[in-house]
């Protein structure tokens, strides 16, 4: 694997929001590679870091240690957390579905990154790329029962066309469900390379590959991406104080819009205070620099 420098998505914007201040403490739902994390501590606050992929979590683990030495860097958490020393950093492996059974104590301010880590993206082995050979497993926690493959195996026609339309956005869903059907009779389709052939035979090439939405919606289905915000977003507002924050970063239209419903069904309920009348996007000189951003929106509430 070439050498990666991570960049986090709409850095400054997302710590703008959140109103970073020395000696308070965040909670950084999304991990991954640890670039918002480390940008808090190093304003001087404590953090509470969770992520759901093992080798997510040894990977920001070094990179901390590294960049901010004075940072207590702690993996061996005792659960619920009940308190959080100052120049803290405690690392959970967990679903963000589950806050509720991690964290006990009142919060300043909570993160929500949602998309894919990119380290994740260049490991073939662990099937999230089309843009490499490896088996389709798209798993962000290995302990999960149920892989890529095992879904174009097991979903009928009907059900794998609205999996891409629901969480793809896929206009070819159809088409490329009735090809998967059809071709899974004959040999089972096991391989990253397998699926980015058969939809490429299927879609006309544009800006992006052709089966980028097919493999975000296997993904996002894969790992019960959209059911854990529904669940983690109601428990990431008990946990914060009053006038704490809430910033949500989203790469895809159906979480964007499933956020902006939540912020707004909250804010008639007079619970939140909307920050953002509407997303907040990257810049284009921080998507010329960081191709990933191109599609983030970030939306933010304070807590009533």
């Amino acid at each position: 694997m070439t050498e990666y420098q991570h960049q986090p998505v709409l850095l400054k914007e997302a710590l703008e929001y959140l109103q970073v201040k020395p000696g308070r403490i965040y909670l950084d739902a999304t991990l991954g590679d640890g670039g918002h994390t480390q940008a808090i501590l190093e304003k001087g606050a404590s953090v509470i870091a969770i992520d759901q992929d093992p080798q997510a979590l040894e990977r920001a683990s070094a990179r901390l240690q590294s960049a901010c030495p004075d940072i207590n860097i702690k993996l061996d958490v005792k659960l619920p957390v009940t308190q959080v020393e100052a120049k803290t950093c405690l690392l959970i492996r967990s679903n963000f579905a589950n806050l509720d059974q991690l964290i006990n104590l009142p919060i300043d301010g909570i993160l929500f990154d949602l998309g894919v880590s990119t380290l994740q993206i260049l490991m073939p082995q662990r099937g999230f790329t089309f843009q490499s050979e490896g088996p389709l497993d798209m798993r962000m926690d290995p302990d999960l029962g149920v892989t890529a493959a095992d879904l174009l195996m097991a979903l009928s026609q009907k059900e794998l066309t609205r999996l891409l339309l629901e969480l793809g956005d896929e206009t070819f869903a159809a088409k490329i469900a009735r090809r998967i059907v059809k071709v899974r009779q004959r040999t089972p389709i096991v391989t990253t390379t397998q699926l980015a052939d058969l939809v490429a035979r299927i879609k006309p090439h544009g800006k992006i590959h052709p089966a980028t939405k097919t493999f975000q919606a296997l993904r996002m289905a894969v790992n019960q991406e959209r059911y854990s915000l529904t669940q983690a977003l109601p428990q990431a507002l008990r946990l914060l104080k009053k006038q704490g924050r809430l910033v949500i970063i989203s790469f895809h239209s159906g979480e964007d819009r499933l956020v902006k419903h939540f912020l707004k069904e909250q804010a008639e309920s007079n619970n939140l205070e909307i920050l953002t009348s509407k997303p907040v996007k990257p810049t284009v000189l921080e998507i010329n620099q960081n191709h990933k951003a191109r599609s983030a929106k970030l939306r933010a509430a304070a807590k009533q």
